[in-house]
């Protein structure tokens, strides 16, 4: 089977560790390991620069979107930005830039299906063809769902980005999400049956190992892992309201956080005073360093 992944993240080569980027490199490799014929169509953000190159034997199109040179003419710039043109042409070029690379490498040889991420509309532009393969789309967290966490409107480019999104959604044949909770204010959002999503939790690579030499002690300490954003999307106010419940409970216990984010500050100040002996805030970590957790 021939497979198409669309996605705007991408952990391989010099991209930084993140949620979907994982996924879909872990999703990627397992699919070849498998059998699969696999072909990774990256729309990095902020990139200008298009390629193709491979990673574990799989074609990766690294698509950028550049800013046309006539903008920079003397005049023309300013006339640009009173019509507010940057402010649209990002996410139209990712529309017209994901269609034209997906129809080039389709009509050479056929894809079977194409597997995307919900992120940024990846796959807005080619759900929009009449003849194309089946679409899967993951809905992660939606941009409008972040925009309503928010205190100021997002520009333009984002609120058109995000309409794409929603479309992409809304045209995909089929839906997965990582909970049921997810999907049901995914579903309220758009008007959607929860019962059109497939529930499929992310998944951690059997190929990862710890490579640290852990020492044991003797005691049996219960150690306790947060890696992650510090935000309540991710449950971590939830643990901050339980995490005092269990160290009352439970005396031998360690909590290691992992991650920055918007909760770091009010979690240090309401935890640290009664247990700092008891959790450690470590801020980001890469792969590796996680490992020694």
């Amino acid at each position: 089977m021939r497979i198409a992944i669309f996605t705007p993240l991408l952990s391989a080569r010099n991209e930084a560790d993140t949620g979907i980027g994982v996924h879909y490199r872990d999703l990627a490799i397992g699919l070849k390991k498998s059998g699969e014929d696999v072909e990774v169509f990256h729309f990095p953000y902020e990139t200008t620069e298009s390629g193709l190159w491979n990673f574990e034997g799989i074609k990766i199109h690294s698509i950028g979107i550049k800013i046309p040179a006539i903008t920079r003419l003397r005049g023309i710039g300013s006339l640009c930005n009173f019509v507010r043109f940057f402010d649209i042409f990002e996410a139209f070029q990712l529309f017209k830039k994901s269609r034209f690379t997906f129809l080039k490498n389709h009509k050479l040889r056929s894809y079977d299906i194409i597997e995307s991420s919900s992120n940024r509309g990846v796959a807005f532009g080619v759900s929009t063809l009449k003849k194309r393969p089946p679409i899967f789309t993951r809905v992660s967290t939606t941009m409008k769902q972040v925009f309503d966490e928010g205190d100021n409107l997002p520009d333009l480019n984002f609120r058109l980005t995000a309409n794409f999104e929603e479309k992409q959604i809304l045209r995909s044949n089929f839906l997965v999400t990582h909970t049921q909770k997810h999907a049901e204010e995914v579903s309220e959002q758009l008007d959607l049956n929860p019962n059109s999503f497939s529930i499929i939790p992310h998944g951690i690579s059997p190929s990862i190992r710890c490579k640290s030499k852990v020492q044991d002690s003797g005691k049996k300490n219960v150690k306790i892992l947060f890696v992650g954003r510090l935000e309540h999307r991710k449950g971590f106010d939830v643990l901050i309201k339980a995490l005092p419940i269990i160290l009352r409970i439970v005396s031998n216990v360690h909590i290691d956080i992992c991650g920055t984010g918007d909760m770091l500050e009010k979690a240090k100040s309401e935890l640290l005073p009664r247990f700092h002996s008891k959790i450690d805030f470590h801020g980001y970590l890469d792969r590796s360093t996680l490992d020694f957790y």
